[in-house]
C-alpha cells in the first residue's frame, strides 16, 4: 500500500509566491524625502528640529517594520497548524519505526555475540601451537571489524595466525637478548605490539643503571678517601701519642711508679682506628676492656 500526502488547499498556484504592495510608489516618495534630510545640516539652534526629525523618521521604519512582521505571522499560520499534524502523523510511523528497528539491533546484536564466539574458539586454536596462553588475552587482540557481518571468517584467521606469529617472534627475540630487563621489554611489546619500542626500554633502562652504578662508584672512591685520610691523621695522632709518652717515661724514669688505676671512657672511632688505637695501647703496656 502506496502512502501518499495530498495537498488540497491552496493548490500548486495558490501558495502566495509574492507580497504586493507599493513598493515602487513608496520607494520614490521615501527617497525624495529622504535625500532632504540626508543633505541636511543642522546648526546649533536647530537641534531641537533635528531630534524631531530624527524621532519621526525612526517611528516610520519601526511602523515598517512591523507591517513585516505582521505580514510574517499571517504567513506562517497555515504552516503551523500543518506542521503539528504532520508531526501527529510522523509520530504514529514513529511507533512502528522503533517497534522494528529494536527487533533488527536485537538481531544484529545476537549475530556480533555468535560470531565473537566463533572469532574467540578461532583465537583459542590458532594461537594454541603458539604457547601464548597467559601471555596475551583475547581482549587485547580483538579488532571491532572482526565482529561485522561483512568481514569473512578467512581474514579474521589470518589476522589471527599472522598476529600470534609477530608476538612470537617478538618475544622470541627478547628472550635471545638475554638481557636483566627482558620481563619490562615484554611489558611495552605486549602493549605497543613494537620490538623497536621494547629494545628502546632495555636501552633506556642500561643507560639508567650505568648511570646509578657509576654514581655509586664514586661515592664508593670519595669514602674510601674519606676513611684513608681519617685512619691516616689517627696514624699521626698516634705516632705523637707515643712519642709523647715516651718522654714522659724517660723523664720520670727516677720517680716512684704511679698507682695505676682503670679509667672507663668511650671514643667514636672506625673500625680501622679502633685497630689503630688498640695496638698503640698493647705497645705501651696499657690493659684494656671493653665498658660494661
Amino acid at each position: 500500500m502506496a502512502y501518499e500526502m495530498k495537498i488540497f488547499n491552496p493548490s500548486d498556484s495558490g501558495f502566495v509566491t509574492k507580497i504586493e504592495w507599493n513598493y515602487e510608489d513608496l520607494k520614490t516618495q521615501i527617497t525624495a524625502a529622504a535625500e532632504g534630510y540626508a543633505t541636511a545640516v543642522y546648526t546649533d539652534e536647530y537641534i531641537k528640529a533635528a531630534k524631531a526629525d530624527r524621532a519621526k523618521l525612526n517611528k516610520f521604519v519601526t511602523a515598517l517594520k512591523g507591517q513585516r512582521t505582521e505580514i510574517r505571522k499571517k504567513l506562517l499560520a497555515p504552516d503551523e497548524q500543518f506542521g503539528q499534524e504532520v508531526m501527529e502523523i510522523v509520530s504514529i510511523v514513529q511507533k512502528a519505526i522503533d517497534n522494528i528497528d529494536s527487533q533488527i539491533k536485537a538481531y544484529e546484536q545476537r549475530k556480533r555475540d555468535e560470531k565473537c564466539e566463533w572469532v574467540k574458539d578461532t583465537w583459542d586454536e590458532i594461537s594454541a601451537p603458539f604457547c601464548l596462553e597467559g601471555v596475551v588475552s583475547f581482549d587485547q587482540v580483538l579488532k571491532p571489524e572482526w565482529l561485522n557481518a561483512s568481514t569473512p571468517q578467512k581474514i579474521i584467521s589470518d589476522d589471527i595466525y599472522n598476529i600470534c606469529q609477530k608476538i612470537r617472534s617478538g618475544l622470541d627475540i627478547i628472550d635471545q637478548t638475554d638481557s636483566e630487563y627482558a620481563a619490562d621489554m615484554k611489558r611495552v611489546f605486549l602493549t605497543t605490539w613494537d620490538i623497536g619500542a621494547a629494545m628502546q626500554k632495555r636501552n633506556q633502562l642500561e643507560d639508567e643503571a650505568k648511570r646509578r652504578a657509576a654514581y655509586e662508584e664514586e661515592r664508593r672512591k670519595a669514602q674510601e678517601e674519606k676513611d684513608r685520610a681519617a685512619a691516616e691523621e689517627a696514624k699521626q695522632q698516634a705516632a705523637a701519642g707515643h712519642e709523647s709518652v715516651q718522654q714522659g717515661v724517660a723523664a720520670k724514669v727516677d720517680q716512684p711508679q704511679e698507682e695505676k688505676r682503670w679509667l672507663a671512657f668511650e671514643a667514636l672511632l672506625t673500625i680501622h682506628q679502633a685497630q689503630i688505637l688498640a695496638s698503640f695501647m698493647r705497645s705501651q703496656g696499657i690493659e684494656f676492656r671493653p665498658v660494661q
